[in-house]
């Protein structure tokens, strides 16, 4: 029996694609030789352009989800994180806050709470760069090197774009949340920022 595959317009989550035989062009080749550069990489294009589904296809290799590679270029890659899989830290910037900046920082520091909590670390501090600090490393700690993938990286700053002093702030916060990262690296085996 053969199957006829949907098309999937709209659908960016690559476990919905595969399990409900939507079309999908394999481009887990591409992921893959990324992937095995242990790099860090920023990935920009335009709305509806594939970003999204992207992170969820590399979320899906590094938790191992087997069942879902059947065929594709990153089955044999999948296997070896299916016997390990790696912690992901999924960040979605597009669910913060910016209609003031006191809302921003508690958006920011609940999402990092949610995170610690899912992984069963505790943190506690009120600075953001020290939280996702002791985050990525007390992750490390538990599980070792930690996967970070960063959706809509942008929607903080266009949310605020039209107000000078609150951009700036913003921006500030950012700025300090990335250069941590970036002082982590030795923790981070994988990051994309779309």
């Amino acid at each position: 029996m053969s199957i006829i595959f949907k098309l999937s317009v709209g659908i960016n989550d690559f476990s919905n694609l595969r399990k409900n035989h939507y079309l999908y062009v394999d481009k887990t080749a591409k992921l893959k030789k990324l992937i095995e550069n242990d790099g860090k990489y920023f990935l920009s294009r335009p709305n509806g352009f594939g970003k999204t589904l992207t992170l969820s296809v590399i979320d899906a290799i590094f938790s191992g989800k087997i069942d879902l590679f059947d065929g594709l270029a990153a089955e044999k890659l999948v296997k070896h994180y299916a016997k390990k899989p790696c912690p992901i830290i999924n960040l979605d910037f597009a669910i913060l806050d910016t209609k003031n900046l006191k809302h921003f920082e508690i958006t920011l520091f609940e999402t990092i709470h949610n995170i610690a909590n899912n992984f069963e670390v505790s943190i506690k501090n009120s600075i953001i760069s020290i939280e996702i600090s002791n985050l990525i490393e007390s992750i490390y700690k538990k599980f070792g090197q930690v996967v970070i993938l960063i959706d809509n990286y942008d929607q903080p700053i266009f949310g605020c774009a039209k107000n000078n002093e609150l951009l700036f702030n913003v921006y500030a916060t950012l700025k300090s949340f990335y250069d941590t990262l970036n002082v982590c690296s030795k923790y981070i085996k994988f990051l994309l920022i779309t």
